[in-house]
């Protein structure tokens, strides 16, 4: 197994730790708060934890706008029910018309 030293810069890091109260478990990594090094067993953990604070600084960055929900006036409550009509009309009509379809009478 490989030991990677990383070097972090400073600044970017510590802003984001301390804006945001988000605990982050690293594994087998030892953080130093001199020159915030970090010493990591294998090189993907390098690449997991990037990739988690990349997804974590985009949501955080990225929040969903709300948006107003429509109530339905009587007029489009009117022409759902006879769009839903029409198409059960088109389909009873096509199955009555298929030619290897009985239909009996009541």
């Amino acid at each position: 197994m490989t030991w990677l030293l990383v070097e972090l810069a400073r600044h970017p890091i510590e802003e984001f730790l301390q804006g945001t109260s988000l605990m982050i478990r690293l594994g087998s990594c030892h953080l130093y708060n001199r020159g915030l090094k970090m010493v990591m067993m294998m090189g993907e953990h390098l690449e997991k934890l990037v990739g988690s604070l990349k997804s974590k600084l985009k949501a955080l960055k990225t929040k969903k706008k709300a948006y107003d929900k429509m109530d339905k006036s009587d007029s489009m409550r009117v022409e759902i029910r006879s769009r839903r009509a029409q198409k059960l009309i088109a389909e009873t009509l096509k199955i009555a018309d298929s030619p290897g379809h009985k239909s009996y009478a009541f």
